[in-house]
């Protein structure tokens, strides 16, 4: 899939004001049956860049929910998303939008503000080296003693 250039940002509807993970796009950029790879697909998370000065942000895709203002080239985002990518309501706006990489999203949750999210992502990153390390070292057991 091809990266998706936004050029409009707008701020999320007051009924997604509880949810600032998430950003709206436009129906036509969103695939629900997650059948059509050349579209995003619903509550997958994406990596939204601002090109102009390289911030990313990770937040999980929904439509537009009958949105108004949402066209093509539009996102909705909350206001801590749009503080983190430095966008002002006044400048040019250059954003990227593509699906986050495994890796991008551990990333993302290993520094995440939230103490809990952190906490629980580096809790999961140790329980899965420790359990690699377990499955290597019985293995090396097992084959000395054949």
């Amino acid at each position: 899939m091809k990266p998706l250039n936004m050029t409009n940002v707008q701020g999320l509807p007051s009924t997604d004001h509880n949810r600032h993970t998430i950003v709206r796009l436009h129906n036509s950029h969103i695939d629900g049956s997650r059948s059509d790879k050349e579209r995003l697909f619903r509550r997958d998370p994406v990596v939204i860049t601002n090109r102009a000065n390289g911030a990313k942000i990770i937040r999980y895709a929904l439509g537009n929910a009958r949105c108004a203002g949402i066209t093509k080239q539009t996102v909705a985002l909350d206001y801590d998303g749009r503080d983190q990518l430095g966008i002002k309501y006044d400048d040019g706006i250059d954003l990227e939008v593509r699906r986050a990489r495994a890796f991008e999203v551990t990333c993302w949750f290993w520094g995440h503000d939230d103490l809990n999210v952190r906490l629980s992502t580096r809790l999961a990153v140790l329980g899965f080296f420790l359990g690699v390390t377990g499955l290597i070292t019985g293995f090396a057991d097992l084959a000395l003693q054949f």
